[in-house]
């Protein structure tokens, strides 16, 4: 058991071919519990974590019953990835036990997930578990996800209906675009908890909003992971500022991410990012 605080997953279980109806505690629950997977695993464990852990993230003390409760709710809730072959109906775990003696969950992945959470090969979303736990929405985490994806480019536009899909959202929020805004749209909720400074824009045929434009900035927060290393960074490590502009078999590289478990995430000036286990893989690119 351990407080490990780096999320990997796939870029398919962020970016719109995997759904799920996940409310925000057992969203937070699933998230650390793919945080406790090790980068060096080739199988599935149990994996096991403190409820306290997540409660001092949530500002809030859970109840034995709330979280059975969620638990419970969790394993009804399948999640649906699209495949190139057909669409897979899974669910997050093949077993979840909650121990009230100690407060821990113990979880076993289901194995069909391996594809998605282990032997990444760099094309997978490494988020902190500090810059996600603190929203208060669900809607603010799935946004985040897609977005911290598409940093590199700084920028993203979705129409109103591919955006409502993604984040699979209630009938409700697609007959009222206000509604959809209010609840699912929630910025400050990003801003002020994230790695990320989001700005949104609403693109209007006649009078309706039919696509949002979203401009994406680096902000530093707490805990500094990431660290940015850029040319226009005042504070670059000397040894990290050489990489800037050198040519590798995945493009011109744009900027760098080094995380504090020494994984680095790769922009290239195709705006295209690849994540490496550590810097010495990455030099093993460069031309």
């Amino acid at each position: 058991m351990s407080n490990r605080q780096m999320v990997r997953q796939h870029y398919s279980l962020v970016d719109g071919n995997a759904k799920y109806n996940l409310n925000r505690g057992e969203l937070d629950l699933v998230l650390k519990l793919i945080a406790e997977i090790k980068k060096e695993d080739v199988a599935f464990q149990e994996y096991t974590f403190k409820i306290s852990e997540l409660e001092k993230s949530m500002n809030k003390t859970l109840k034995h019953k709330q979280v059975e409760d969620m638990c419970v709710s969790i394993m009804k809730k399948p999640l649906e990835i699209e495949e190139e072959d057909g669409l897979l109906v899974i669910g997050w775990f093949s077993s979840l036990k909650y121990l009230r003696g100690s407060a821990q969950v113990i979880a076993s992945f289901d194995p069909k997930l391996k594809p998605y959470l282990l032997d990444l090969q760099g094309n997978y979303l490494l988020v902190h578990l500090q810059h996600i736990l603190p929203m208060k929405s669900e809607y603010s985490k799935k946004l985040y996800m897609f977005l911290k994806k598409w940093q590199g480019t700084n920028k993203r536009t979705w129409t109103v209906e591919e955006l409502q899909e993604k984040m699979n959202v209630p009938k409700s929020f697609k007959k009222l675009y206000g509604n959809f805004k209010a609840k699912a749209l929630n910025l400050d909720d990003i801003n002020n908890h994230s790695d990320i400074f989001v700005e949104m824009e609403e693109i209007k045929i006649a009078r309706k909003v039919t696509e949002i434009k979203f401009k994406i900035t680096p902000q530093t927060k707490e805990p500094k992971s990431p660290q940015l290393f850029d040319n226009s960074e005042l504070e670059v490590a000397e040894e990290y500022k050489k990489y800037i502009g050198n040519s590798t078999r995945n493009g011109k590289v744009k900027y760098l991410e080094m995380f504090t478990d020494g994984l680095v995430k790769a922009t290239f000036e195709n705006d295209d990012t690849r994540n490496f286990e550590s810097i010495k893989s990455f030099e093993e690119t460069i031309l």
